[in-house]
Order: structure tokens, then C-alpha cells, then sequence
């Protein structure tokens, strides 16, 4: 599956998001599945959840405050919730995740 794919789905999904804000959720929810599940490649049967992921990031992109803004190094770190935004989704990574050796 490519980020195309994905976009394109999340587009149907929300079609007012903001370009730049889609592209950034769906660059963010396969890193983090291929990074969660080990795996060099999100596989098609990913592609869903993948969307999902995507949606969520972007929905909570508007949510809780700036924690702590730095500018010498230009760190901004957000105010979230409990879990992380990916919680939700474990247990259907979970089927794809490979053992570490």
C-alpha cells in the first residue's frame, strides 16, 4: 500500500481537511504501524485502519494546548490525553506485529 492510497481514502473521509495536515497524519500513521508491527511495508490488509489512524490524528490535531514551546531547537510539544492517539488500534496491529529477535 502507498501514502496515495491512503490519502486519497482519508479525502473521501474528510474532504475539508487541510492538505498539508492529511498528508502529515497519513506520513504519521504508517511510520508508526510499520514501526509498531516491525514490518518494512503496511500491508494492504492495513489499509483501513491505516485511514482510521489518519482520521484520528487529524481530529485530535485541533485538541489541548501547546505544553512546552522552545525556539532554539524549534520543539513544540502538545497537551494530550491519557494513551496515546494510536490506542484504539493495538489490538488490530497486534495480528500483523512480528517477534523481535
Amino acid at each position: 500500500m502507498d501514502k496515495e492510497q491512503v490519502l486519497q481514502r482519508l479525502k473521501v473521509l474528510c474532504p475539508k481537511e487541510d492538505e498539508n495536515l492529511a498528508e502529515f497524519a497519513v506520513e504519521e500513521a504508517m511510520a508508526y504501524i510499520k514501526n509498531y508491527c516491525r514490518l518494512t511495508a503496511v500491508p494492504e490488509e492495513l489499509l483501513e485502519v491505516c485511514v482510521e489512524m489518519a482520521h484520528s490524528l487529524c481530529e485530535r490535531a485541533g485538541q489541548g494546548g501547546v505544553k512546552r514551546l522552545t525556539e532554539g531547537d524549534a520543539t513544540v510539544e502538545f497537551e494530550t490525553a491519557e494513551g496515546t492517539w494510536a490506542t484504539p488500534f493495538l489490538e488490530q496491529l497486534q495480528l500483523f506485529r512480528r517477534g523481535k529477535w
